[in-house]
């Protein structure tokens, strides 16, 4: 081979030596650049996630307090205080006459107009969603609370519920302690025993004006459940209404109100009328 030929296939070399380079520089810096976008897209979609997350959180701890909570505790204070609050219940009828709590009313017949400033919303797990409706439209003018965790929260801390049916069974009847029409007329005329008594008709109004038994307070077994506050601490209770049925619901619903100290009387006020006893207009 000849000195021209030497230099040919030494420049060939050459140039296949810088070539297959430059083919794995480029092959490097294109998987480099790769593997770098990868990356750079990972962390896009890990940053996106994070503050998806982070809204998504936000959203939560937002909405659980879009309406001020009220715990069992606070809600039973309230009830036993004299400050002025409503209690709606949110529920179906049938939960809400199952058992409620005492003094709320159900949604369908709330008054709107004797809401006082302060509400509390009940559902049956305290679900916000739905009482949002009611919150924004009440909350423009009073103060709105839901109860936290709800009926079912309720009763998990032992508060009592009331029924707006209860049920006559052997469990509801050892709770209504009767008393005979004679029995209830003796204590009346016992002046000593009287001073520590006293009498409620739970019939209507219109009723009890007609005639009733003497120093009767009248409060209707419908409005009993809000009422009972006006009923005196620390007396005996002789309590009647139209008949015997209606009677035991008065007497029974006493007992849930916590007065334990009561008298129905057996047959009501029909059978005061029945054997003559005296009644005063």
């Amino acid at each position: 081979m000849n000195k021209t030929n030497k230099w040919i296939v030494v420049i060939i070399l050459l140039f296949v030596f810088f070539v297959l380079t430059w083919i794995i520089i480029s092959y490097k810096y294109t998987e480099r650049s790769y593997n770098q976008k990868q990356n750079e897209i990972q962390n896009d979609t890990d940053s996106i996630a994070t503050y998806e997350n982070k809204i998504f959180s936000d959203n939560n701890s937002i909405g659980a307090q879009i309406i001020p909570a009220v715990s069992s505790q606070e809600l039973n204070a309230l009830i036993n205080s004299t400050e002025p609050i409503m209690i709606i219940d949110t529920r179906s009828k049938e939960l809400f006459e199952k058992g409620h709590i005492t003094s709320s009313y159900h949604i369908d017949s709330a008054d709107i107009s004797t809401i006082a400033n302060q509400i509390v919303l009940i559902t049956q797990d305290g679900n916000e969603d739905l009482i949002m409706s009611q919150y924004r439209s009440l909350s423009t003018s009073k103060k709105v609370y839901n109860l936290e965790g709800g009926i079912n929260m309720w009763s998990n801390n032992g508060f009592h519920l009331i029924s707006s049916n209860p049920v006559v069974d052997f469990s509801s009847q050892s709770k209504v302690q009767f008393i005979e029409p004679r029995d209830f007329d003796a204590i009346i005329k016992d002046t000593q025993k009287l001073a520590n008594t006293v009498i409620i008709d739970t019939r209507r109004l219109g009723n009890f004006t007609d005639g009733h038994v003497s120093t009767a307070l009248n409060i209707p077994l419908i409005e009993l459940e809000y009422r009972y506050k006006e009923i005196p601490h620390g007396k005996s209770l002789l309590v009647y209404s139209a008949n015997d049925e209606l009677s035991f619901h008065a007497g029974l619903l006493l007992y849930e109100l916590g007065f334990i100290n009561v008298k129905t009387m057996r047959g009501g006020f029909e059978a005061w009328m029945k054997y003559g006893y005296e009644v005063i207009k």
